[in-house]
């Protein structure tokens, strides 16, 4: 279960989304983890993402001046890579099992040789 960032509600992980407090077009925060959380299906498409209890809840994690940090770093213009997306892509695998081993919960997809290259690579370059 995942507890959404604005409501608190929790949700089976196969049915949490992806809520980006900062427009996910915006390039230069799309991936940022202080931009990134859970959020429920009612708050991130419902209520457009419920900000006001978004921007509570990242305040109390992150301290009062993350939203001008976020605002900010939203600005910048940001343009990846074909290898920046790759090493986001393993550090987000990285932390994913991690966090599943942490927990002891067995994973429920099957990784493509892609991504187990991707992951090898990531580990043997920044672990």
């Amino acid at each position: 279960m995942c507890k959404c960032i604005s409501c608190g509600k929790l949700v089976h992980i196969k049915k949490i989304q992806c809520g980006h407090f900062v427009s996910r077009r915006k390039l230069s925060t799309r991936f940022l983890k202080e931009n990134c959380f859970p959020q429920c299906y009612g708050c991130n498409v419902g209520q457009n993402g419920n900000y006001a209890s978004f921007a509570r809840q990242l305040q109390e994690t992150y301290g009062s001046e993350i939203i001008k940090e976020l605002d900010d770093k939203a600005k910048v213009m940001g343009k990846f890579s074909a290898v920046d997306y790759l090493e986001i892509i393993g550090e987000c695998m990285h932390q994913v099992n991690r966090a599943l081993c942490d927990k002891g919960i067995e994973k429920w997809w099957n990784e493509t040789g892609i991504e187990k290259t991707i992951l090898k690579i990531y580990e043997k370059t920044y672990l």
